[in-house]
């Protein structure tokens, strides 16, 4: 990735991690983490049912975990790519590795919990009809917070 790229990607989820959460002022532990999974989405995307399948089988599952204590917090934040095109990435923030840990324990009982009959389909299509995943980084919330200071100071 481009270093330009790269500071623009963090710097537009900078911006919404600070509109949604006031980084300055939140009481989450300097040492959380973040998972952040870049998505590319496929040629000929409808976004709404895109959308859609995300939040029947990635959101409604974290809601649940986020209810019973398994994650901080969770997001969808679409980028930019080039003219006309988008990704998205999905960001999870857990309070340390233990929880994170927990998580993906829990996660085969949160999917039946939220989807009790497996992957829901959006017109036949599944997530990954929609999408792939073209990175996924583990970041502690001290890390996070340097990405996101080095677009601010241009390093």
């Amino acid at each position: 990735m481009k270093k330009s790229s790269h500071h623009l990607l963090a710097l537009i989820v900078g911006l919404f991690i600070i509109a949604s959460c006031s980084i300055e002022d939140t009481a989450i532990d300097t040492e959380s983490i973040w998972v952040i999974n870049k998505m590319e989405l496929k040629e000929d995307l409808n976004i709404n049912q895109y959308y859609q399948s995300l939040q029947a089988n990635w959101a409604n599952p974290r809601e649940e975990g986020l209810k019973n204590g398994l994650l901080l917090s969770y997001d969808i934040v679409p980028v930019p790519k080039e003219e006309g095109k988008w990704e998205l990435l999905l960001l999870t923030q857990y309070s340390d590795a233990d929880q994170l840990g927990d998580f993906k324990s829990n996660y085969p009982n949160l999917i039946e919990s939220t989807n009790p009959q497996g992957i829901v389909l959006v017109d036949g299509k599944g997530p990954r009809d929609f999408a792939n995943q073209v990175d996924a980084q583990i970041l502690s919330n001290t890390e996070f917070k340097q990405l996101l200071s080095s677009v601010n100071t241009g390093v």
